[in-house]
């Protein structure tokens, strides 16, 4: 009787270490994730930069580029750079009037659509989106939602 009671206290101690070492270990896990997500949310920061006055669907367009687009490549490769080591590493707009001036925005791997080779970008006026359209490497332009 009391050798099973010894048994017995032996397999409660048992579960109550694998308990333990399971909350343990989830704790650690779920820390783990926080701390990620909280430091990619700082390293990616702000999309583009929305114009002033302008709700975050306004001036959001879509830009399929051709298939062979060196410059999407180039833009992409960009964004996963600043991605994989928090870079600051900026993209310039493809509009004559942003060549001279240098505007750019930083370089966000969340503005990509990989698989339609596409990005998403915001373009101040209706004149900039023409001129993003117009550029030899863009297929066509659309209005984002």
């Amino acid at each position: 009787m009391v050798s099973g009671l010894i048994e017995l206290r032996k397999k409660m101690f048992n579960m109550k270490m694998k308990v333990t070492i399971l909350n343990s270990s989830l704790f650690l896990l779920l820390f783990l994730l926080y701390a990620d997500v909280a430091v990619s949310s700082e390293t990616l920061g702000s999309p583009n930069v929305i114009p002033d006055g302008a709700t975050e669907d306004e001036g959001r367009y879509i830009v399929k580029y051709k298939q062979d687009s060196l410059e999407y490549l180039n833009r992409l490769k960009t964004a996963e750079a600043n991605k994989a080591d928090g870079g600051d590493r900026r993209l310039h707009k493809l509009t004559k009037r942003t060549l001279n001036q240098a505007e750019s925005s930083k370089a966000n791997i969340m503005n990509f659509l990989p698989k339609e080779k596409a990005e998403v970008i915001y373009a101040t006026t209706e004149e900039e989106a023409t001129e993003w359209e117009n550029h030899n490497d863009v297929e066509y332009i659309e209005r984002g939602m």
